[in-house]
C-alpha cells in the first residue's frame, strides 16, 4: 500500500485502505521544488477490529496462498493501534 500512495506523487498527503481495513499515509517530503521522500506513516486502524473483518482478512490471506501462524496474526490484528477519523487525520 505504501508503494501504491507512492507512485502518483502530488503536493499533499495521500491515505489509503488495504483489504484488512489497515490506513497508510503518505507526506511528500520537498527541497524546495524538488520532490526528495515521503513521510509514511500507518498501519492503524480507524475503527475498532471485529471477528468478522478478521475472518475476511485471513480467508483473503489464505486465498493469495500465504503461509501465517493465523494464532499470531489474530493477537497482532486484535492489537493493532485504533484512532479516531478525526485523531487520523490531525
Amino acid at each position: 500500500m505504501q508503494q501504491k500512495i507512492t507512485e502518483s506523487p502530488g503536493t499533499a498527503a495521500k491515505s489509503v485502505t488495504c483489504f484488512a481495513g489497515l490506513c497508510d499515509t503518505a507526506v511528500p517530503v520537498k527541497a524546495g521544488e524538488k520532490l526528495i521522500g515521503y513521510l509514511q506513516t500507518g498501519q492503524v486502524l480507524l475503527k475498532q477490529p471485529t471477528k468478522r473483518q478478521f475472518a475476511r482478512t485471513t480467508k483473503q490471506l489464505l486465498e493469495w496462498g500465504l503461509k501465517v501462524d493465523l494464532k499470531q496474526l489474530e493477537e497482532a490484528y486484535f492489537h493493532t493501534r485504533v484512532l479516531t477519523p478525526k485523531q487520523y487525520n490531525s
